[in-house]
C-alpha cells in the first residue's frame, strides 16, 4: 500500500513526519516535518522527547537548517517541496493498523480509551465496517499529550457520507457531541486569521457549521475523509501544476460533492479576478488542508484568496485556486 493522507512516516535520524495528499513521486512521500527529536522538547516516547513544530514556514525553515536533503524542486508540482525517499524511512506509521493494535492493548491511557470510544460510536452509529477507520495525529505516533484531540480517519466515499449524517445527528442532539463554543473558536481565530484579516463573525459562522470538529464527552476531536484507491485513481505525472501567483476571486460555488474529502475541491463559476494574477477559466478552490474542508456550500456566493495554478492533464489545461499554502489564504460564503 502505498503513502496517503492521515499516515506518518519516521526517517532513519528519529524525524517524523505527516503524509500530504495523495499522490507522490517514484520512491518518495511528500510529507511535512511533525516532530523531532529535542533535548527540551515538550513530547516524550520512550526515553526520548521531541518537539513538535506545525507552522507551514517553521516547518521548512527546520529542515532548510537542519535537513536541506529533504527540499526539493518538484517538476511535477512547480514547487518546492519537503520529500522523503523511501530508503531514508524507518517506519510507516498507518491509522487504520494503529487503531487494530489499540483495540487488543491492555495497557490504554486515559486519551486512548477516550478515543475508541468515541470511534466505536462514530462505526455504531453510522454503520460502517470497523476496518474503515483509522487513528492519526499525535496518538498515532505516541506522542500525545493531555491536550491532544481525537483525531480519526475515515476511508470511503460512501462510508463519509453515512458517518457525516451521523456526526451531523449527534452534534444537533447535543449529548456526547458539541460544537465549538464561541470562547472556544475565539482562542483559535487569531492565530488562523491574523494574516487573512477574516473577521471573527464570519470565522464563527464557517466553523460552527462544520460536521467533522467539535467536542466528544469534552474532548476536542476531528475527523478527515478519504476516498478509496480504487476511487482515487491519478499518477504522479499524469497532470502538470504550474503557479500562476496569488490571487482573489469571487465566485458561484455550484458543486461542493468533495468538499469533506481531504483534498477538498469546490466547483466555482462566474469566477471574477478581484485582484491579482488572473487567467481563464478558473473552474475550481482545493486545499490539501483540513480546515478548509466543508467550507462552503453549493449555491453560495465566495471570496476567495490563494495560488493562483495551472493544471493540465491530458494535453487539456485548466486553472484552479489552491488555499492553504500561505496564512493570508482564506474562503468565505458571503452572507
Amino acid at each position: 500500500m502505498g503513502f496517503r493522507e492521515g499516515d506518518f512516516i519516521e526517517t532513519h535520524e528519529g524525524l517524523i513526519f505527516d503524509v500530504k495528499g495523495l499522490v507522490h513521486p517514484p520512491g518518495k512521500a511528500i510529507a511535512f516535518i511533525r516532530y523531532f527529536p529535542s533535548f527540551n522538547g515538550e513530547r516524550k516516547r520512550d526515553d526520548l522527547r521531541y518537539r513538535k513544530v506545525y507552522d507551514l514556514d517553521e516547518r521548512y525553515a527546520f529542515l532548510r537548517e537542519n535537513y536541506p536533503q529533504y527540499l526539493v524542486h518538484d517538476p511535477v508540482f512547480g514547487e518546492e517541496l519537503i520529500e522523503v525517499p523511501v530508503t531514508q524511512i524507518a517506519r510507516h506509521y498507518q491509522p487504520i493498523r494503529k487503531l487494530a493494535e489499540l483495540r487488543l492493548s491492555s495497557s490504554l491511557n486515559p486519551l486512548e480509551r477516550k478515543l475508541l470510544d468515541f470511534a466505536d460510536f462514530i462505526v455504531e452509529s453510522a454503520h460502517i465496517p470497523r476496518d474503515k477507520v483509522g487513528v492519526s495525529g499525535s496518538i498515532l505516533v505516541g506522542l500525545a499529550s493531555t491536550l491532544s484531540d481525537l483525531d480519526l480517519v475515515v476511508y470511503g466515499a460512501e462510508n463519509t457520507l453515512k458517518v457525516d449524517r451521523a456526526l451531523k445527528k449527534g452534534l444537533e442532539e447535543g449529548k456526547r457531541l458539541k460544537r465549538f463554543d464561541l470562547e472556544t473558536l475565539r482562542s483559535t481565530h487569531i492565530g488562523r486569521c491574523r494574516e487573512s484579516g477574516v473577521s471573527f463573525e464570519d470565522y464563527a459562522f464557517h466553523e460552527q457549521r462544520k460536521s467533522f470538529q467539535g467536542f466528544f464527552d469534552g474532548v476536542e476531536f476531528f475527523v478527515r475523509y478519504l476516498k478509496d484507491w480504487n476511487v482515487f485513481r491519478e499518477v504522479y505525472g499524469e497532470s502538470i501544476y504550474t503557479p500562476m501567483g496569488r490571487t482573489w476571486i469571487s465566485g458561484i460555488v455550484v458543486d461542493d460533492s468533495d468538499a469533506l474529502f481531504t483534498p477538498c475541491f469546490y466547483r466555482v463559476e462566474d469566477v471574477k479576478v478581484v485582484n491579482g494574477a488572473s487567467a481563464e477559466p478558473i473552474s475550481g478552490i482545493t486545499s490539501f488542508r483540513g480546515r478548509f474542508c466543508q467550507q462552503a456550500l453549493t449555491g453560495e456566493h465566495v471570496i476567495a484568496h490563494g495560488k493562483l495554478e495551472r493544471v493540465i492533464c491530458h494535453s487539456k489545461a485548466y486553472y484552479r485556486l489552491v488555499l492553504g499554502n500561505r496564512p493570508e489564504d482564506f474562503m468565505v460564503a458571503v452572507r
